[in-house]
């Protein structure tokens, strides 16, 4: 044995070589690569299979900071949430918002207002091609959305998603409900 090499002891007392450990080192990690590789297939790349099925409907159009998330031609809210590292389940989500709206879409039309020699005012729209000319046009302001999903009863999906639906649209979040999907049969 060399001199300048201190032995180390193994639980029995006897001298243990660096060399096993480094061996069992390397098996852990080629278990874990194992592990890794195995998730990787069974449970990540199957959903390429529904971000394609997403990706091919007509009127398609997907949300620029959230892939897997957008809207198909018909209205419906579509996203695929693909599973976490070595997490074996994604999510699928399909839905409709709920939106309530304060009123419809509203023209202000332009008025003239013209007064006389004795102080009374008349007010008249004005009027271009038989038609009256729109000075703005207000668009109708959400009120509340109700959310119905998967998990919505777990404190932490009911936090996310409001804050989600606030930064969308605008509402409080005492105008956001979040509620529990219920178990299909």
């Amino acid at each position: 044995m060399r001199k300048d090499v201190i032995p180390v002891e193994d639980a029995q007392g006897g001298p243990r070589s660096p060399r096993r450990f480094l061996r069992l080192l390397a098996l852990l990690l080629a278990a874990f690569a194992l592990l890794s590789a195995v998730w990787y297939f069974t449970a990540y790349r199957p959903y390429d299979v529904y971000m394609e099925a997403l990706r091919a409907q007509p009127g398609w159009r997907e949300a620029p900071a959230l892939p897997g998330c957008g809207t198909d031609g018909e209205g419906y809210n579509c996203n695929v949430a693909r599973p976490g590292f070595l997490h074996w389940t994604g999510n699928l989500g399909i839905g409709m918002p709920n939106l309530t709206l304060e009123n419809g879409e509203e023209s202000i039309y332009a008025t003239d207002e013209q007064t006389s020699a004795d102080g009374s005012t008349s007010v008249s729209h004005v009027i271009v091609s038989d038609e009256g000319l729109i000075e703005t046009t207000q668009t109708p302001q959400v009120l509340g959305v109700a959310v119905v999903c998967e998990g919505g009863d777990i404190a932490a999906v009911q936090n996310r998603i409001s804050t989600l639906v606030e930064v969308l649209t605008g509402v409080g979040a005492n105008h956001v409900t979040v509620a529990k999907m219920a178990a299909s049969k």
